[in-house]
């Protein structure tokens, strides 16, 4: 018990050294989990903010995993003039979606690679719980349901929007691991010109063992894709 609780004291002291480090320090560990320290929505839009910089007109925003519309609302509450796009796979939030009139166009879809069909697991419990968690690749013992659902392509996305009018792009990536397939410099030549500011909720953690080393070499490759090519990377959590 004492070492638990020894453990336990050493982890809070660590949590809240690092949420009060200078933003300018944190953000040299975006690629990491840091943000897990922010508790607040106002501390992790402080990373956006540093990423945007001075110049913050003539955005476009890709809310790709929008649940209920907190990213949304986030951003809208800062930078009133974006134009925000959302997408969800889980139809089902359509009627638990909180803000709704914060976004410029907003889908009930999947973001596939290809625009193929897919098969969305989800948790089939009662209540909010049956239209929250929901993965295209992976399915938890609690995940006791199956829907088919539509989907559009990354490129699709992309092209739907008139980019040639934004000078940059917010991308916000938490698809419950479909992200594998999305992470890969082909789709985001659209993008091309543009500072791309990625914000991806990483999960390595729902792969069995011979896939995760594939899949953090794909978040290592797009991440210094992103960069080279002027952008921001950011582990969004």
């Amino acid at each position: 018990m004492q070492n638990y609780r020894l453990t336990s004291s050493i982890k809070r002291s660590l949590l809240r050294l690092a949420t009060n480090l200078p933003l300018n320090i944190k953000m040299l560990f975006r690629h990491y989990s840091i943000l897990r320290f922010e508790s607040t929505p106002e501390k992790r839009l402080e990373y956006i903010k540093k990423a945007i910089g001075p110049d913050c007109n003539n955005i476009i925003a890709f809310d790709l995993g929008a649940n209920v519309g907190n990213f949304g609302n986030l951003l809208k509450s800062s930078y009133s003039g974006l134009y925000l796009v959302g997408y969800e796979a889980n139809y089902a939030l359509k009627d638990y979606f909180l803000y709704r009139s914060k976004y410029d166009r907003l889908y009930f879809k999947a973001v596939t690679k290809d625009g193929r069909g897919a098969t969305l697991n989800i948790d089939g419990n009662s209540g909010f719980n049956k239209g929250s968690a929901s993965s295209l690749v992976f399915k938890p013992k609690n995940m006791t349901g199956q829907v088919e659902v539509q989907s559009v392509s990354l490129i699709e996305v992309f092209c739907k929007e008139d980019l040639d009018k934004y000078s940059q792009v917010i991308v916000k990536m938490d698809i419950e691991g479909s992200e594998m397939d999305l992470l890969s410099d082909k789709f985001w030549d659209e993008l091309r010109g543009k500072k791309v500011i990625a914000l991806v909720e990483e999960h390595p953690f729902l792969f069995s063992e011979n896939k995760v080393k594939t899949y953090k070499s794909k978040v290592k490759r797009f991440r210094k894709y992103i960069e080279k090519n002027g952008g921001v990377y950011i582990q969004w959590v």
